[in-house]
This record gives C-alpha cells, sequence and structure tokens, in this order.
C-alpha cells in the first residue's frame, strides 16, 4: 500500500509540474504574441543603407501597385518595378512616403485608370492567391530585405513605349522581360 501511495504522489506531483509549466509557457507566448502583434503592423529592413519602414496598409498598396503593373511578367520584372518604387522613396527627388510616390500624379497609370483600386479591394477579399500574386509578394518581400535588380534606375516602361515617347532623352537602360528600366536626362 506504501508504495501505491508514493506512486500517486508521484503522479500528482508530475501533474501539478505539467500544469504549471503549461501555464508558464501559454503566458510566455500571449506575452510574444502581443509583442509580434505590434511588429507586424510594421515590415522593415535596411535597404541601400537606409531604413525602409512599412506598415501593414503601405505593403498592402506596395504589393497592388506591384501586381498592377507587373504582375503578368516574371518575378525579376515584379522585383525590378518594385525597386523602382523603392529608388524613388529614397531619393529626394520625390515624396517621401511610399502613398505619396505611388499616388504621385501622373506616374503609375492603375492609379488613373482604377485598376489599383480593383487591386486593392481584391487584396481585402483575399483574392491575392494566385502564382502571380505570390510572386508579387516575394517581389516586395525581397525587395524590402534590399535584393536591388536594377541598381538605381527611377523610371519603367515597355521598351516600345520609351522609344516612342523619350526618343534618346534617357540612359541607363535595362530590359527585363517587358519592361525598360531606365533614368532619364531631364
Amino acid at each position: 500500500m506504501g508504495t501505491k501511495l508514493n506512486s500517486k504522489r508521484v503522479i500528482c506531483s508530475l501533474a501539478m509540474i505539467l500544469v504549471f509549466t503549461l501555464s508558464f509557457v501559454l503566458a510566455m507566448n500571449v506575452s510574444k504574441a502581443s509583442e509580434y502583434e505590434e511588429t507586424d503592423m510594421m515590415r522593415g529592413s535596411k535597404n541601400r543603407g537606409v531604413e525602409t519602414t512599412v506598415t501593414e496598409a503601405e505593403y498592402r498598396l506596395f504589393v497592388c501597385i506591384v501586381y498592377c503593373e507587373a504582375g503578368g511578367e516574371k518575378y525579376e520584372g515584379q522585383l525590378g518595378v518594385a525597386n523602382v518604387i523603392l529608388n524613388r522613396l529614397h531619393s529626394a527627388d520625390w515624396p517621401n512616403t511610399l502613398k505619396d510616390v505611388i499616388y504621385q500624379k501622373h506616374q503609375f497609370s492603375p492609379v488613373k485608370n482604377g485598376y489599383l483600386n480593383k487591386a486593392l479591394a481584391a487584396y481585402d477579399k483575399g483574392e491575392f492567391n494566385t502564382k502571380w500574386h505570390e510572386s508579387c509578394f516575394k517581389a516586395v518581400d525581397d525587395a524590402l530585405a534590399g535584393k536591388n535588380n536594377i541598381g538605381n534606375r527611377m523610371y519603367f516602361m515597355t521598351p516600345k513605349a520609351l522609344q516612342q515617347n523619350l526618343g534618346n532623352n534617357y540612359y541607363d537602360k535595362l530590359v527585363i522581360g517587358n519592361t525598360a528600366f531606365f533614368n532619364t536626362n531631364w
């Protein structure tokens, strides 16, 4: 009978230790979850030696404009578009918020033609789930993490539109897929 009593005490003690440990672990996870909730609202990294931090709303806008401008292109073209936006964001010649860079007058046609608003609505409905959307998420994440495949180029358009619209008033052209990335002489 003494052995059974000792076994019950050991089992009871182990159960109490387990309950205490689980409650401690759960309390730690709740504490860590609240830390992550705050940091999940911001995404940031060092890009081009400059700290780039975007809110979730800016991230949503960033992914959607990359999708609108280059969703049908391969990842490298999407990454290039994301980097044009970041290059502008980090330049003194352009607005200093992601939203203002994207909504600057006459810069991104999806803003004017309403395609960006449609993409934002689809994003909000959870409809950004195709391989093209996933590629845009990756391109934005990689650009924010510092991956840059276009250098300091500030503009992009199709190679044909570039030639028709700018003639020789550009330099440093780099073509990726159906997109020419470049700088201008003005």
